[in-house]
């Protein structure tokens, strides 16, 4: 039973503080501030602190607000100051009687009175205020019990007398604040209705009043007052036309409400109409009746009963056990029916290529040939099934019937079947992962999987066969643990119709300046910012199927780091930059870190973002400065040292319209420091098809760090459990100390590769995939053909704005027929996140065949990659493994393997 005793209405004790601390507030001392206009008094009952927490929370959370205690110094003693008067005072009694009234807990109610009504009465009386007394009128039954004859008692009109002069001594004290004060001598004793005769009873005629000038009346009260006043009557209209308004309002909706039921009652009445008139020639016709007597009723065919929980791989076998005994829950029946189930699209199967895919006409077969089976299924489900062009099933629909989609909590584990302990380790260290708030996606389940695999059972991945790719890792979460994921979805930037005309203005542009300043191709550098997670994990998760609370630790700090990735048009790839989020040296990673010498011999950067937001990583104009520094200024020079350059040779940034890039500080800055450093800018929107990084080259960096990482993750669960320690007490640790030192040598490895022959060769792919109309790209040879340079002079020709924005910035020019310039677009858009795009089980020669059209044989050993790849324009690409080995349900509980969907889908299994 709770502590807590409840309670109905308010403690009388309780409500008399309230009424005193509301006449204290009343008579506060006029030289206070009446109604100020800037005031931090804005008293009320906040509705989300009611639904959240209660009327004690929200009146406390508001009272904190108002009187701004959080300003206190760590010394205050807890006293409070009204700094104000007026109607939001009363706005703050009635709060609080609101409060005390709707508050059930006695307790709340007995702290919200100590704690602020008291301390409020005690504030005012602080300020002096004086209550004024009130006349007591003592009735007497007779003129025996005050000894006073009718001639030495006063009268009514001596007293009223007494009353006037009274006022006109102290005229102030008609002012609400200061009420008046009568005062009686001894002999004149207050007048009972009993003490007068009858006709004295009635109220004697006085002498008619005079009335006063207009300057007399203004003498009575002060400038303030008179303002006070007119404040008040200014309230009082606003009042009554702000309740004008509501009570038009609801006149309004009064009568859309007699519409409305005017309406239902017409419509009623119209089916009633209806209803009655098809009763005489519908089913209770003649006809009907006829033939039900010739034909007889025919009883419709009632659905297999339990064919939801039957279409699951398990039934409703492992619901049995959730009857809600120790805390648990009761589960419901499944309602809805897994058509992917073997014995039901086994039908659907057969029977679609007959109907050539037709929605339509599949749905109505099965209802004729399977009623009891498809009753329940419709045309709309079979087309979410259908490709867009209507001759086959879709991608993901036949992946669905491979895992039979719904594995739910079925315990299959495929291959693992025959090692339950192996399992249970398994299951028990993700389970801890997820209840100490880091997030779990595919990447860090498998790199666990794998380490506890190859500890326990390095047999399983000795042939070669079973790799635990990812879609055998989804398929592990979903079945053994019931878990699932959710993925948020950003609206990306859509390529521009005119894309084309864009790029085709700054390809001519480049061309422009390559001719028109003679720079060699090798000084053309792109550069982009790219992000990288340390850690594989992000703002989404595995967790439990429906769980309305996903924690996730880090998500206010992520673990990551914005890569810059520079490269030039002749195939050359510069030393990367690191920024980190944070303000100090810090936030880089540590000189004792593994590869941090080989990254200075490189000449790598590491620079901390500095940014208003602690947490972001993004870069920003220092670490920009610092890029142009630390990574092209020694470029730029060793490359002229090289190539025996002229020492004011100019060079070429190519980069995005990232809002620093084309901020005015950076520009600045470029065009006095790095005077010799020409920016053009990638149209907005354009980076897709338009810069080298996004074209080819960030995919294979990230994909290439992040198997990586996952073989970081392996070996760092590897070391925990040689060294005795079981599963749950290796932690991955997410301190961004440790973080940063881990995500060097991935970047030394990928930086390597680059600086191979190959590594060259896709560099210069990744310009030449830049396609630009007319046949023409970013290459540095087609850049510098002379067929490009006759495309140009015929380009400023035909566009004359700009030939003669290239005239006003350099003067006129020749070198054949003249040249070209171009605008820079500004983009707004961000830096985007890390995309996942490729699964860690893809091979990276793949990723670079899909994304540069480059077959290459890399002599690079990844022990946990398939060889076969399967992709979805939609999905990514991910790794297929051995179909035997990598599939969940292909395994009964004796760890035998099991038919594969083939069968039931190619024709009738054999028995």
């Amino acid at each position: 039973m709770s502590s807590k005793k409840k309670l109905i209405g308010v403690p009388t004790e309780l409500s008399s503080r309230i009424d005193t601390l509301a006449n204290y507030l009343k008579h506060l001392p006029v030289d206070i501030p009446l109604n100020p206009t800037t005031s931090s008094y804005q008293f009320g009952l906040e509705p989300d602190h009611i639904a959240e927490e209660g009327y004690f929370f929200a009146a406390n959370k508001n009272l904190e607000s108002c009187f701004e205690t959080w300003k206190k110094p760590k010394d205050w003693d807890g006293s409070l100051e009204i700094t104000e008067r007026g109607k939001r005072l009363e706005d703050l009694v009635k709060m609080l009687r609101v409060a005390l009234k709707n508050e059930t807990d006695a307790g709340s109610q007995k702290f919200l009175v100590d704690k602020w009504v008291e301390r409020l009465i005690s504030a005012a009386k602080r300020l002096g205020v004086k209550i004024p007394s009130k006349r007591k009128i003592v009735e007497s039954d007779s003129e025996s019990d005050t000894g006073i004859t009718s001639q030495q008692k006063p009268t009514i009109s001596s007293v009223n007398k007494k009353v006037t002069q009274k006022r006109r001594l102290n005229p102030n004290a008609t002012t609400p604040e200061d009420p008046v004060v009568i005062e009686l001598s001894d002999d004149e004793r207050p007048i009972t209705k009993s003490t007068l005769k009858p006709q004295d009873t009635c109220e004697p005629k006085s002498r008619p009043l005079k009335q006063a000038s207009l300057m007399n009346w203004a003498q009575k009260f002060t400038p303030e007052e008179l303002k006070a006043q007119r404040d008040s009557i200014n309230e009082k209209r606003e009042e009554y036309a702000e309740k004008e308004t509501l009570r038009q309002e609801r006149m309004k909706e009064m009568k859309k409400a007699k519409v409305r039921e005017q309406t239902k009652a017409r419509v009623a009445k119209h089916r009633a109409q209806k209803k009655a008139a098809a009763g005489k020639h519908g089913q209770k016709s003649a006809g009907r009746k006829a033939k039900k007597e010739l034909v007889g009723a025919m009883s419709s065919t009632k659905e297999v009963k339990d064919l939801a929980e039957i279409s699951r791989p398990k039934g409703a076998g492992w619901r049995k056990s959730r009857t809600g005994k120790r805390g648990g829950v009761i589960q419901k029946r499944h309602s809805r029916i897994n058509w992917y189930h073997p014995l039901l699209w086994y039908h659907i199967a057969k029977l679609a290529p007959s109907y050539r895919f037709s929605a339509h006409l599949l749905a109505k077969a099965l209802h004729r040939e399977h009623p009891e089976l498809f009753q329940r299924l419709t045309k709309g489900t079979i087309q979410h099934w259908l490709s867009k062009n209507g001759n086959g099933w879709l991608k993901k629909t036949l992946r669905n019937v491979e895992r039979h989609s719904a594995i739910t909590a079925s315990g299959r584990v495929g291959i693992l079947t025959p090692y339950p302990d192996l399992v249970k380790t398994i299951k028990e260290k993700l389970i801890g992962l997820r209840k100490s708030g880091i997030s779990v996606n595919r990447g860090l389940a498998r790199s666990i999987m794998l380490a506890v695999i190859k500890s326990k059972k390095p047999e399983l991945l000795a042939d070669g066969r079973f790799k635990c790719t990812e879609q055998y890792v989804g398929g592990f979460l979903d079945s053994v643990l019931s878990w699932s994921t959710c993925s948020g979805t950003r609206a990306a930037a859509h390529i521009p119709e005119d894309a084309p005309e864009f790029m085709e203005r700054t390809f001519y542009r480049l061309v422009h300046l390559i001719t028109y300043y003679d720079i060699p191709p090798g000084l053309l550098i792109n550069m982009d910012q790219t992000g990288i997670m340390v850690l594989l994990t992000h703002g989404r998760t595995w967790d439990e199927k429906g769980a309305r609370q996903v924690d996730i630790h880090g998500t206010d700090e992520k673990r990551a780091y914005t890569l810059c990735v520079a490269s030039s048009a002749d195939g050359d790839f510069l030393p990367f930059q690191q920024v980190w989020s944070g303000k100090s040296a810090r936030s880089i990673p540590s000189k004792e870190a593994l590869g941090y010498w080989d990254t200075r011999d490189a000449g790598f950067d590491f620079a901390w973002a500095d940014s208003k937001k602690a947490t972001s990583h993004f870069s920003t104009l220092k670490t920009m400065k610092e890029w142009m520094v630390q990574i092209l200024r020694p470029y730029i020079e060793q490359y002229i040292k090289h190539h025996e350059l002229p020492p004011d040779q100019k060079a070429i940034l190519y980069i995005d319209c990232y809002p620093v890039h084309t901020g005015l500080d950076f520009r600045t800055y470029v065009l006095q420091e790095f005077p010799n450093v020409l920016l053009v800018f990638v149209p907005a929107n354009c980076t897709a098809v338009g810069q080298p990084a996004d074209v080819g080259l960030q995919r294979v960096v990230k994909h290439h760090i992040r198997q990586d990482n996952l073989q970081w993750l392996v070996d760092k669960h590897m070391a925990g459990l040689s060294e005795g320690l079981t599963p749950s007490q290796i932690k991955f640790t997410t301190s961004l100390p440790v973080l940063p030192d881990a995500a060097i040598q991935p970047c030394v490895n990928v930086f390597e590769f680059f600086q191979t022959l190959e590594g060259r060769k896709l560099v210069q792919k990744a310009w030449q995939n830049c396609i630009i109309r007319g046949g023409f790209n970013l290459s540095g040879e087609c850049l510098t053909h002379r067929d490009t340079k006759a495309a140009l002079r015929k380009y400023l020709a035909d566009h004359a704005d700009f030939r003669e924005e290239i005239e006003a910035k350099i003067g006129r020019f020749d070198y054949g027929d003249k040249i070209p310039g171009d605008s820079t677009n500004t983009d707004d858009g961000e830096m985007a996140d890390d995309d996942e795009i490729d699964a860690t089980d893809v091979p990276l020669e793949f990723v670079i065949r899909d994304a540069l059209g480059v077959h290459v044989n890399l002599n690079r050993s990844v022990e946990f990659t398939v060889d076969n790849v399967e992709q979805d324009p939609e999905v990514g690409t991910w790794g297929a493994g051995d179909a035997m080995h990598e599939n969940i349900l292909l395994y009964r509980e004796d760890g035998d393997s099991h038919l594969t969907i083939d069968d039931f889908i190619e024709g009738e299994p054999e028995m």
